[in-house]
């Protein structure tokens, strides 16, 4: 067998000479390692609540994501998380066209959140250069966003407009989340002058 990079020795190694007993599944006894190396275990938002030994399906866009665009399988790990403080980690127990369920398998409390109140306002600025803000801001800990509308900001939000845009800011905020590996999701005030 030949291993390519330091990684797959050490995970030779891990295999080898640290067998993980306590775990039955060998799917989460890769978990664990992946956990020991640091390789990405696809991360999700989900809006629900959630709780040890439920089955839960996953919503539309999760779905999607999981199941097409990174090709997980029945019985791949993932971590999900409601906003609440914590991670659930869960294994895919169905996999169908159109819908696909986990199980939630524990619960680890995680405290990545800054120990700083901090509260961002921002002027509004146009869309792509505001998606790259929010996204930023999330990423550095921001726990509170306040967009302001001022007096010479370029960006007119008109009152029908306002909601869907705050649905897709709160969108770019959830997605900055899952990547940076917070576990609260900020709170976006509406924007003001």
């Amino acid at each position: 067998m030949l291993l390519r990079g330091s990684a797959y020795g050490l995970l030779l190694l891990l295999i080898l000479f640290q067998p993980l007993k306590y775990l039955e599944p060998p799917k989460l006894q890769i978990f664990v390692i992946k956990r020991q190396l640091n390789m990405r275990i696809p991360r999700f938002y989900i809006e629900q609540s959630l709780q040890v030994g439920l089955r839960v399906d996953l919503p539309k866009d999760i779905h999607r994501h999981a199941i097409q665009v990174l090709r997980l399988k029945v019985n791949d790990v993932l971590i999900l998380f409601n906003g609440e403080g914590g991670e659930y980690l869960t294994t895919l127990a169905t996999v169908k066209k159109r819908h696909s369920s986990v199980n939630i398998i524990s619960y680890e409390e995680v405290d990545r959140e800054s120990p700083l109140e901090i509260t961002l306002a921002l002027a509004m600025i146009k869309a792509d250069k505001m998606d790259f803000a929010l996204q930023k801001a999330v990423e550095m800990g921001v726990d509170t966003i306040q967009p302001l509308d001022t007096k010479r900001s370029v960006v007119r939000l008109k009152a029908n407009r306002i909601d869907k845009k705050i649905a897709h800011w709160d969108g770019v905020m959830r997605a900055a989340c899952e990547q940076s590996g917070r576990t609260h999701i900020p709170q976006l005030h509406v924007p003001t002058t």
